[in-house]
């Protein structure tokens, strides 16, 4: 496998951290994968390198203000998508050598894909756990526990410390930054989430995308609850949208993480490959 540490640069200055990994067979074309909050890229190292020797070459990447990347009291999770994914498809774009480039949403990364400029180029979407989290999608009695922790215990965490314990309350793989963790909990407090009028931002890139999408929910995953996976879908109301609700009891657990884990690489990464070689 060849896999390359690089530097992506935004339109706003920022450096982010990034890997790509090169097809080891003739080129099929390209995927930009958009990591789950908190998530480092390492994660995806071998779902990376499975895809590379099915012809796809793939680009892993750390957001602003993830990992070891500092926190600034600037930062808006809305920059994840407008500015870092933005910047990792026109990468990908400009080395595509004329293949399709597509987009693997895992959580939040499919979340924010609407507000890059260049969504419109991408062949087209995966959704890996992906969703739009309101706190009162979530069942009794998850939602009482939702509603404490992201109405009450996020805000008061956050305004009192700069480093946010998101990997010790098990909201993350790592800590994040609590203005970022503090923006989230506010977007969570909305039916339509990030797209609320109150936040600002543009929902022209979900309501005119169109293309192909495959979308991965699982009834064991905690942070998505059925109903909030559905309003992530309407979000991009003019895709071609193949929905999978994967019952866990037959593939064993999944949860949030475990998409990723290799012993799925018969089952769900394969049926991921068929669905990138009819789109291609």
């Amino acid at each position: 496998m060849t896999a390359t540490d690089l530097t992506l640069h935004c339109a706003d200055g920022v450096a982010l951290q990034a890997t790509q990994y090169d097809a080891q067979t003739p080129l099929k074309g390209a995927l930009v994968i958009g990591s789950a909050l908190g998530v480092p890229r390492r994660i995806y190292r071998v779902f990376s390198e499975f895809l590379n020797l099915q012809g796809y070459s793939v680009l892993t990447f750390d957001y602003r203000s993830s990992g070891p990347q500092g926190s600034d009291e600037h930062l808006s999770v809305s920059q994840w998508g407008l500015q870092d994914l933005e910047a990792a498809f026109q990468h990908m774009l400009a080395l595509g050598k004329g293949k399709p480039v597509f987009h693997l949403g895992h959580s939040i990364g499919g979340q924010v894909a609407g507000l890059a400029d260049s969504l419109p180029k991408i062949q087209g979407m995966i959704f890996v756990a992906s969703s739009f989290p309101f706190w009162k999608r979530w069942p009794m009695p998850q939602r009482i526990t939702m509603a404490i922790m992201f109405k009450l215990l996020v805000p008061i965490i956050a305004k009192f410390t700069t480093s946010f314990p998101s990997k010790a309350i098990g909201l993350s793989a790592d800590n994040l930054p609590s203005v970022l963790v503090a923006e989230w909990s506010r977007w969570m407090g909305k039916d339509d989430y990030l797209l609320d009028p109150a936040f600002g931002l543009d929902n022209q890139g979900y309501q005119s995308r169109k293309g192909p999408v495959l979308a991965f929910g699982f009834d064991d995953d905690n942070m998505v609850p059925e109903a909030s996976f559905d309003k992530l879908l309407s979000a991009y109301p003019n895709t071609d949208i193949q929905r999978r609700w994967v019952a866990t009891q037959a593939t064993g657990p999944i949860g949030h993480m475990g998409f990723f884990k290799t012993k799925h690489k018969e089952s769900l990464w394969q049926e991921c490959v068929e669905w990138l070689e009819v789109q291609s």
